[in-house]
């Protein structure tokens, strides 16, 4: 038997394109860091103030691409608690809300 890393709070259907997004999303993540970090160190008419930016740029994505599935995974796991937090992450009509009364 398989363990729900939800605690069933997504409906059963949406499970599968879930976590499909979170490892697509974190792949998009990587993809862009990689080209805004090759791009900073690989193009060199890029003046000194615009290299910062991308290497900050780089960072904020790679840490993106690392935060966001957890972070998904902790909000949707306490849903009814953090509601507003848990309809960020994912659509709300993936979420079960028949614990919720």
């Amino acid at each position: 038997m398989k363990k729900d890393i939800f605690n069933g709070k997504i409906k059963k259907e949406y499970i599968k394109s879930i976590k499909f997004l979170l490892v697509f999303a974190s792949a998009v993540f990587c993809a862009v860091a990689t080209f805004f970090l090759l791009l900073a160190l690989l193009y060199d008419t890029v003046d000194y103030g615009g290299k910062i930016v991308l290497f900050v740029m780089s960072g904020v994505a790679y840490l993106a691409a690392v935060l966001y599935p957890l972070l998904t995974v902790l909000c949707v796991r306490t849903y009814p608690k953090y509601k507003a937090l848990a309809k960020f992450f994912i659509k709300e009509y993936a979420l079960d809300d028949t614990d919720e009364q």
